[in-house]
């Protein structure tokens, strides 16, 4: 899915995997009212499906973090959902060993009662649909086709039908499977089958009661009953990544727009466009930086404003000498504010070195090291500046130490047997 989006009342949010897994709140129009980002150099982070309860709380499926991540209304996370996840490999396939694991979770839903529910899995899955209390508690694991152990292949996308049923996508096996919020397996819906479904992996319900479907070959309307399948829109998309059905109006959000781009635009429910609301990555830094020029030293300290234009500029425009140059500037005023900026540092040492000013990189690296002699990603990361600076003994060196103070590192491991 790779991002996702949801809307409520007048806000729209989506979300993105930048540097660290990042939703975006803006307004119809597409001016951005706040970023919300969570991870860091050392907790990966990605976005995948976005929810929203009936209380204002904002779920985001983290299938990098490997866990569903909860955010009240003022963007503060909350808690997470999801056990900490062990793997056995059985008869060739990829299992969790017990209810309550999240292994890869790529979309969410909350019934109104507040019971979250949660898609995982790129694989074929056991536990590929599970059931959560308000509280984060463990109900049940849905099986798949009605079987006990049932494997689901690749659960995506994931709705509520206003009829009280579960809609979810299960890619790899090319259907959508309908459930009961108490978990029973009530249907497979689809087209005929002369005109079956192409992994699909987001689904939405339009105002009458049909189906609007995401799949690799574009969005589609399956007929229910004896109806025909139909194109939902003539415009040509991009790789669509989620779409969404609120009072009316469809949502659509696509990523791949030149090289990394996302637009988010609006149709009414027969197909056709409305406008664009976000028409692609310049179009969004440059409204998520007029966001945090306005908030700097109000509702956002100068530190963490300067950081994330920096971010914006360095990782998701394109990676020019100007943006790089005005992203190396953001840095440095980020530090000025706060002295001790861990993140800032490690993102700072990354442009330095993009812009060939690796003695200066390979210094913040040992301060950022300095600071978290346990972040293995600070450790292979000035390894590798080493590397491309002809010093091999010293990146062993880094490596080694690190060993020393985590035997149980497979990565650090792996990299030092790399190295020779």
């Amino acid at each position: 899915m790779n991002g996702g989006l949801v809307v409520r009342d007048s806000r729209l949010f989506f979300g993105l995997d930048l540097v660290r897994g990042t939703v975006f709140e803006a307004d119809f129009s597409g001016r951005v009212l706040r970023m919300i980002e969570f991870g860091s150099s050392s907790e990966a982070s990605g976005v995948g499906g976005l929810t929203l309860d009936a209380h204002g709380f904002l779920y985001v499926a983290d299938p990098v973090g490997q866990r569903l991540r909860v955010f009240d209304p003022e963007g503060v996370e909350s808690r997470v959902i999801g056990e900490e996840r062990q793997r056995h490999l059985t008869r060739g396939l990829q299992l969790v060993e017990r209810d309550g694991v999240l292994e890869d979770p790529n979309d969410v839903a909350v019934d109104p009662e507040g019971n979250v529910y949660v898609a995982c899995g790129e694989q074929f899955m056991v536990h590929g649909l599970q059931k959560f209390s308000p509280q984060g508690q463990h109900l049940l694991s849905f099986p798949s086709l009605g079987e006990p152990g049932g494997t689901f292949g690749g659960p995506r996308g994931l709705t509520l039908d206003p009829d009280g049923t579960l809609l979810l996508c299960d890619t790899q096996f090319h259907r959508l499977q309908r459930f009961s919020l108490e978990g029973q397996f009530l249907d497979v819906l689809g087209p005929p089958r002369d005109e079956p479904l192409v992994s699909p992996y987001a689904v939405t319900v339009l105002p009458g009661g049909d189906l609007l479907v995401a799949q690799s070959l574009g969005l589609v309307v399956p007929g229910r009953g004896d109806a025909r399948r139909r194109p939902f829109t003539s415009r040509r998309l991009a790789r669509v990544c989620d779409v969404c059905c609120r009072d009316g109006i469809v949502w659509v959000m696509e990523r791949e727009i030149g090289r990394f781009g996302v637009r988010v635009s609006r149709f009414d429910v027969d197909g056709t466009l409305q406008d664009v609301v976000i028409s692609g990555t310049r179009d969004l830094v440059g409204k998520a930086s007029a966001w945090l020029k306005a908030e700097m030293g109000s509702g956002l300290a100068p530190a963490q404003a300067w950081h994330r234009l920096g971010v914006l500029h360095h990782y998701v425009l394109p990676q020019t000498s100007s943006n790089l140059r005005f992203a190396e500037r953001c840095y440095h005023k980020a530090l000025q504010a706060e002295a001790d900026g861990f993140e800032v540092r490690l993102d700072l040492a990354e442009v330095l070195a993009r812009r060939g000013r690796d003695q200066e990189s390979l210094r913040l690296y040992r301060e950022c090291l300095e600071m978290h002699t346990q972040d293995q990603s600070v450790r292979l990361r000035l390894a590798l500046a080493l590397c491309r600076n002809a010093d091999r003994e010293q990146a062993r060196q880094v490596l080694s130490d690190g060993l020393e103070l985590n035997p149980e590192s497979e990565v650090l491991r792996g990299e030092l047997e790399r190295l020779g």
